[in-house]
């Protein structure tokens, strides 16, 4: 009987551990919903304004319209704070297909809707954030044009920062994160497909070479 090739031996348990993470890659979408392997649908010029316009149809924002309809359509600091709430959603959802369209030509990525729904979920909550702080940029410019005075210039910046800054921001900031989780879904199920099971053969591939190796080097 031949004595085992140590280096022989030695080189497929590396590749063993080097698959190890494919492996699981390929196991993950069978554990967790959500992680199955995801690519682009046909024609995304027609899928991407579809999911753009399901991104809008938040639950929460359609039923308060119905049955509390705003009362103010004018742009302005008087415009209902859902209608703003579009208007930032319509804008962050069209940048954020767009960003996700150069990153899969680029990298390939995302490859699974958790993935298109926490970047979206992230991208919200930072602009919500930006928009409240902006809006107290605003109010703050507006304020002090109004004043007669330094002390009175102080009393509404006071008003103004603790009230749309430190009671409002964290308020906005779980509302647009929120709001941005559903347009990411609607982007991951609409926008996207899975990956047909003859494309994911390349991790069952492998799987079976680890094992191959495991018996060989046995």
């Amino acid at each position: 009987m031949r004595p085992p090739d140590l280096a022989e031996t030695g080189r497929k348990l590396t590749e063993t551990r080097a698959m190890k993470p494919l492996r699981e890659l390929a196991e993950s979408d069978k554990r967790l919903p959500g992680t199955a392997l995801i690519h682009w649908r046909e024609s995304p010029v027609v899928w991407a304004p579809v999911a753009w316009l399901a991104s809008l149809a938040w639950p929460p924002i359609i039923i308060t319209l119905l049955a509390w309809p705003p009362q103010a359509f004018s742009l302005g600091l008087d415009m209902d704070w859902r209608l703003l709430g579009l208007i930032w959603v319509a804008v962050g959802t069209a940048i954020g297909l767009w960003l996700l369209r150069r990153e899969w030509r680029r990298s390939r990525t995302p490859t699974t809707r958790l993935g298109v729904i926490w970047r979206f979920t992230l991208f919200g909550a930072v602009l919500a954030v930006g928009a409240q702080l902006l809006l107290v940029f605003i109010l703050l410019i507006g304020g002090w044009l109004r004043v007669t005075g330094p002390a009175q210039g102080l009393g509404v910046a006071e008003t103004t920062f603790f009230i749309y800054g430190v009671g409002l921001l964290p308020i906005t900031a779980l509302v647009g994160a929120a709001f941005a989780s559903w347009a990411g879904l609607m982007v991951s199920l609409i926008a996207f497909t899975r990956v047909p099971e003859p494309m994911r053969t390349p991790y069952h591939i492998l799987k079976g070479q680890q094992q191959d190796s495991v018996g060989d080097a046995s």
